[in-house]
């Protein structure tokens, strides 16, 4: 049975359990800066990307995700299927995400491209499953979803999401973290049993509104929050005229913009 209940946000790379399950607390650990992929892969643990097939289609396009200062809820989601887990021993779950390079970009209107040297990478907080931790056979009895994790471009002192930098791309990153790798309480992102997940598919590019007019078409054609744009008619009509001009490399005219009203209220 798939978890719906959101990621918990903290701003530092620890959290302290406590009696009712856990709090974020004001601690140093070390990141994890190197890709564990393959040493996780050697271990008896697996992940998979359960929703691999929706990333895909994305990926082939370069997958957007929005930034609002409020902060908005990724599509597609990373929802993860475990495996080789010990099944009475507990685990964290915790995911961050991470710059894959030191870039800012641009859309050119046909690919993404390198734009100059990025801004310098933001601490922002990272997110722990709500039911963390948990016993290794929770974890594998069906799909671990972090579908609430919010993506802002807003103020750093905020826990509710993560804060990113737009025109810059990134890599959503998975930890899986024993209860015996802390001893004394704490849960570090760094060590020798902490294996830390990663897969291509889930890379994106952070905007503050959509750049390429394929991938709006294809949020809305796979997000079930846009059922509305699918079924109202006229709503659908809208953003075809948009696309068609986006795609066409112009901006509306009167006569658009008079077509689209009338449209609207038909």
């Amino acid at each position: 049975m798939e978890s719906t209940a959101e990621g918990i946000l903290g701003s530092d790379d620890m959290i302290k359990t406590a009696a009712d399950g856990f709090v974020c607390a004001r601690a140093v650990a070390s990141r994890a800066t190197d890709d564990r992929r393959s040493a996780s892969a050697a271990s008896d643990i697996d992940v998979t990307l359960e929703n691999e097939s929706v990333w895909s289609r994305f990926h082939s396009l370069g997958t957007e995700m929005i930034l609002t200062a409020q902060g908005r809820r990724m599509f597609p989601c990373c929802r993860f299927r475990l495996s080789g887990l010990q099944a009475d021993l507990s685990y964290f779950l915790i995911m961050d995400i991470a710059p894959l390079d030191d870039f800012r970009h641009r859309w050119n209107g046909k690919t993404w491209e390198p734009d100059g040297a990025g801004e310098p990478h933001l601490q922002s907080p990272v997110c722990f499953h709500p039911d963390s931790p948990a016993p290794g056979q929770r974890w594998m009895d069906g799909p671990v979803s972090f579908y609430k994790v919010k993506l802002s471009h807003g103020s750093l002192e905020r826990d509710d999401a993560v804060v990113l930098h737009p025109m810059h791309r990134y890599q959503p990153r998975l930890y899986v973290v024993p209860m015996s790798a802390c001893p004394d309480g704490a849960v570090p992102l760094d060590g020798p049993e902490v294996h830390m997940f990663t897969f291509p598919k889930t890379e994106f590019y952070a905007v503050t509104s959509y750049q390429n007019p394929m991938i709006t078409r294809l949020k809305i054609d796979c997000n079930p929050f846009m059922l509305a744009f699918r079924e109202d008619g006229a709503s659908a009509r809208l953003i075809q005229n948009k696309l068609k001009l986006a795609l066409n490399g112009r901006s509306p005219t009167p006569a658009d913009r008079h077509t689209a009203n009338h449209e609207k209220h038909c």
